[in-house]
């Protein structure tokens, strides 16, 4: 994959996380629910997931911008923290929350984030 198409899938997936916070069976969708993934493998990681795959490259935790930096100070997102982990960070807020209407304004502000190549 190339690392442009990193933005283009990263907002993609927020778009449709925002689109479809909630799954059939009422419960909430997470990055490892999206339709576009090859295949998805969980784990006891931040988010719940250790990779998952697209064009038969590995995406780490499920995040294309965490897959194209090398630490969170080359993280390509601007995030309204220092970094997604951060308790205040718009990912950390979407991770704890369990309101649908709240998880699907969270992944649209998620996807509109600068984003910019720091590497």
């Amino acid at each position: 994959m190339k690392k442009e198409d990193y933005h283009k899938y990263h907002r993609e997936l927020w778009d449709w996380l925002a689109e479809n916070p909630e799954n059939e069976d009422g419960g909430l969708n997470n990055k490892g629910d999206w339709p576009k993934w090859e295949s998805v493998e969980r784990g006891p990681f931040y988010g719940g997931i250790r990779y998952t795959t697209m064009n038969g490259e590995q995406i780490a935790s499920g995040c294309f911008a965490c897959t194209g930096c090398l630490d969170c100070e080359t993280c390509p997102i601007t995030w309204s923290s220092d970094c997604c982990s951060n308790c205040e960070s718009e990912y950390d807020q979407w991770v704890i929350s369990t309101d649908p209407a709240e998880r699907s304004r969270l992944a649209a502000i998620i996807r509109d984030l600068p984003w910019e190549d720091k590497l």
